[in-house]
């Protein structure tokens, strides 16, 4: 069966990249840096594999695609294992790195370093709501937009598909 199979080389995959992060974290601490460099772990995308029998990253805007892995592993600042389920964006990526380096901000506010929400428990984080966009290349160029504030999720499609859900009640 195709689905099984398909689903069956996306977990190989995510295998695969699981040994070569653990594989990179053991020559670390072999260097003896461990305790001297900060790990970040992130994707720009996720994948149905099978959700919604949907495969790949399909043009819509499902929890599956739009909640991704991000892990920052900071031994000189948290240790302690704690997660957070606040909206991030990778463009917060790049302030984060300033923050990291105590190198100066870069200007405007499309982001935030990432440590004010973890030094402050999510407290006074600067997002109520997360915006997303996909151009993508099937028979013609089409481009979506969603956004998502607390359990509301609106999607918006170009060829003027729009849905609405309630993730909580929906």
């Amino acid at each position: 069966d195709e689905a099984r199979a398909y689903i069956r080389h996306y977990y190989a995959y995510i295998s695969t990249i699981d040994a070569y992060c653990g594989e990179m974290l053991d020559k670390l601490a072999r260097s003896g840096q461990e305790e001297n460099t900060v790990v970040v772990f992130a994707s720009d995308h996720g994948d149905h594999a099978g959700d919604f029998r949907l495969m790949g990253k399909e043009r819509n805007f499902y929890e599956g695609i739009t909640r991704i892995p991000l892990i920052i592993a900071d031994p000189g600042a948290f240790d302690d294992g704690s997660r957070q389920n606040a909206f991030v964006d990778l463009l917060d990526l790049p302030y984060t790195f300033c923050d990291i380096a105590g190198a100066e901000m870069l200007p405007g506010d499309e982001g935030a370093s990432l440590y004010r929400l973890l030094e402050n428990n999510g407290d006074d984080w600067h997002r109520d709501d997360i915006f997303a966009q996909g151009c993508y290349q099937e028979r013609y160029l089409s481009h979506s937009r969603m956004l998502r504030f607390g359990d509301w999720k609106f999607s918006w499609y170009e060829d003027d598909l729009c849905e609405v859900y309630n993730l909580e009640n929906d």
